[in-house]
């Protein structure tokens, strides 16, 4: 079998990126898939995450990014004159590969997808969830909302025209309404550990991208009344991104960088989370967070928001972890001390999260993949 699969880049250190990998050298070492992995936006940087040597990478030299954060009509101007060359390009290279499966993870190219004929199954991956766009643009000028919400309605009516749209979560797939060709499939477990974290270590964790998705503007007022009551306790971040900085001063300024301290974004975050004892989310929304389920592999019990989407498919509440009401600061830190103080339920939480995470390994995922391209196949 012949996959492709489109995405902006394999470059940034993000949950997408990191799955690509995971399903890619899956298809191509485990099952002996022929795959391929077509960007439109590489420009010769390497993968972040490591690539099987049997997967073949080719860039479009699109480069959508080039017509961000300039003003919004030559923004809009340059993404059309982008999606035209992007449409040309891939056109011609899908033709050239005839493939049986192509999976697209970017949404901007589904209004010309399903139109080029090229022989093969097209699917879309949906990674984050249905309100995304109003989430991100919350604090946006009207005008920029009424071009998003147009480009969101287009791109509605075209998802119908795909042989398949895969979600991430129950909880998302209930948001979009009766698609016909809609599925969920969740995203694998990178790694399973041999061995459980062993949740004496006086450390809190997180992982994530500093930028308003992942609320970690909330993390002083989460943090102050945890580390009031266990001193002796510390919140290590990994991350970076534009809030980064002002976070940090944020922190030096209350004299919290003791406690709370915050590192380099590493590829391999499995040693750093055998070495926790709880997992804490505090992202605003989400598609499907990998960390969360890579800390509940690990055996960490972890406390988040119940935010869209999901943390509410993972986490079993009050048994594998804690499940917050969005945004609320106190309860989360009072779930937090809970689990400080309570070593028996911090503990029995964590043997939990790693027996339930079980339904999110590789081989039980990638079942639902290859059953998916096997029933579309069939359909030709």
């Amino acid at each position: 079998m012949k996959i492709v699969y489109i995405i902006h880049g394999t470059y940034n250190t993000a949950g997408m990126e990191r799955t690509l990998s995971i399903k890619a050298n899956y298809f191509a070492d485990v099952l002996g898939y022929e795959v391929f992995i077509i960007t439109t936006d590489q420009r010769n940087r390497p993968a972040y995450y490591i690539l099987s040597k049997k997967i073949r990478c080719v860039d479009l030299d699109v480069n959508f990014d080039q017509y961000y954060n300039k003003p919004l009509l030559i923004s809009i101007f340059s993404f059309l004159i982008k999606q035209f060359i992007c449409k040309v390009r891939l056109t011609r290279k899908l033709h050239e590969l005839k493939a049986d499966i192509v999976i697209s993870m970017m949404g901007r190219i589904i209004s010309f997808l399903p139109k080029i004929n090229d022989g093969s199954k097209k699917i879309f991956e949906y990674h984050f969830n249905r309100y995304v766009r109003e989430q991100m643009l919350e604090n946006s000028t009207w005008f920029k909302k009424l071009v998003y919400r147009i480009r969101a309605n287009s791109e509605l009516k075209n998802v119908e025209k795909l042989d398949s749209f895969v979600v991430l979560t129950h909880e998302d797939a209930s948001m979009w309404g009766n698609f016909r060709n809609i599925q969920v499939i969740p995203n694998a477990i990178s790694f399973f550990t041999k061995e459980n974290a062993k949740l004496d270590n006086k450390i809190v964790i997180s992982v994530g991208r500093f930028e308003h998705q992942k609320g970690y503007d909330m993390l002083l007022s989460i943090w102050k009344p945890v580390v009031k009551k266990y001193p002796d306790w510390k919140l290590i971040v990994y991350g970076d991104g534009s809030k980064r900085d002002s976070i940090m001063a944020q922190v030096n300024k209350e004299g919290l960088n003791e406690s709370l301290i915050i590192k380099d974004p590493v590829s391999n975050i499995e040693s750093a989370l055998l070495d926790a004892s709880i997992y804490l989310m505090t992202s605003r929304y989400e598609g499907f967070p990998m960390v969360l389920v890579e800390a509940m592999a690990c055996g960490l019990p972890v406390v988040s928001f119940r935010c869209p989407c999901g943390p509410a498919d993972i986490i079993r509440h009050n048994e594998d972890g804690f499940l917050i009401e969005n945004g609320d600061v106190e309860k989360m830190s009072e779930y937090l001390s809970l689990l400080i103080k309570n070593e028996v339920l911090r503990k029995k939480a964590g043997e939990l999260a790693r027996v339930n995470i079980t339904r999110f390994t590789q081989d039980v995922v990638m079942s639902k993949w290859e059953a998916l391209f096997k029933d579309l196949i069939a359909k030709k």
